[in-house]
This record gives structure tokens, sequence and C-alpha cells, in this order.
């Protein structure tokens, strides 16, 4: 997926998995989901799931996600936390993480019911976006960034044909989204890939 990953075997998974963690080592091991950019993951037994970073901003993200999801709780819906660490080897270069499996399907795959998701995802967003963020929480500096992944979008959209979207309203909602003034409010959590392959539905 990314040139010079490290996309883990189920092998390096297990070995790992028994030299720091052998309690857990009897339990079965499968890979899961096939589409994430970031981690590989391994179901482990029924209950928890492993995350092995592919890359090393993916390994950044597992220590961030480990150090600050648990002071979000509680939220009105689960939440992958990491509640054990594993540590880089001669194997593998990044460390990784194994927490709690949350059941269900992506809701790219399963999308649920609107009329009653969107309520139930508002009040989420609501919830964590009522979390201050700590002044000692890393502040992503991204702002500009994204700035410029908006004036390279252009000139892609426009290229669009009818089936593949709507080049008018596409450029229309981009240009609203760069005439969006900076927030100006205490800096609060968000969570920055809403996307539906991120979700979970059950049901």
């Amino acid at each position: 997926m990314h040139a010079g990953e490290n996309a883990v075997t189920a092998a390096q998974a297990r070995a790992l998995i028994a030299a720091q963690m052998p309690d857990l080592a009897d339990l079965p091991l499968r890979r899961v989901g096939q589409t994430g950019t970031d981690n590989v993951l391994y179901r482990l037994g029924p209950a928890l799931v492993a995350r092995f970073p592919r890359l090393p901003w993916g390994a950044a993200e597992v220590l961030h996600l480990a150090r600050w999801l648990p002071t979000l709780t509680p939220l009105p819906l689960s939440i992958p936390l990491a509640t054990r660490l594993g540590q880089p080897d001669a194997t593998y270069p990044h460390p990784w993480s194994i927490g709690p499996w949350l059941p269900g399907r992506d809701a790219f795959t399963a999308p649920p019911d609107q009329r009653t998701a969107v309520p139930i995802l508002a009040q989420f967003l609501k919830t964590l976006h009522n979390h201050p963020r700590r002044p000692d929480a890393p502040l992503r500096g991204q702002a500009d960034r994204f700035d410029l992944r908006l004036i390279a979008a252009r000139p892609l959209i426009a290229q669009l044909t009818p089936a593949e979207g709507d080049a008018d309203l596409l450029l229309h909602l981009l240009t609203r989204a760069q005439a969006t003034p900076p927030f100006a409010g205490t800096p609060v959590w968000i969570h920055g890939d809403l996307h539906p392959a991120n979700l979970l539905t059950r049901r």
C-alpha cells in the first residue's frame, strides 16, 4: 500500500505477541480488514485486536491514541482504546498495541439507517467537542497543509466527469471551506478522519 511499509505477517504478529505478552500467545490470531492505510489488524481471540502500524506516522499515532483516548471517556459510543503497548524489536521497528475488539461492520459496506444514526453520531461529536484539549496534549499544525491540499484538489475536481461526481458542487464546497475563518475558541478534540470506513455499525 505504501513504499517501505511494514506489513506485518501473521507469523511476525504471533512471534511479537508471544515474546512480549506470553499470556496471550495461545489465543487464535487472524488478520482482519484489508483497507486500513495506517495499521495492519489482527483479531486476537474473541475479545482483542492487535494493531501494527505500517509506517512511522502510524507508530506515532499508536502512542498518541494510547496516551490520550482514555482521557476522552466517557463518550456515548465505544472508541478503540489501546490497553497494552508492545515494543519494537529486531524484526519489527514500531510500537504496537492491543485493545478490545469492537464488534460491527464498517459503515461504508454496511451503511446505518440515517434516521437513527445521525442523532447518535451528532451526540458523539458534540460530546467529543466538549472535551478541551489539555495544555500538554499535542496540537497538530495541519491547517496550512490542509489549505494546500484544498488548493491542489481544485484542478482535479474540475476534471471530474458527471459519473465521478458533481464538479460544480464540489468546487462550491471547496470555496466555502477555504473561506472559513480560523477557529478562535478554546482548542478541543475532534475526529480527524470521520469516514464511513472508520465507523462501525451494528444491526
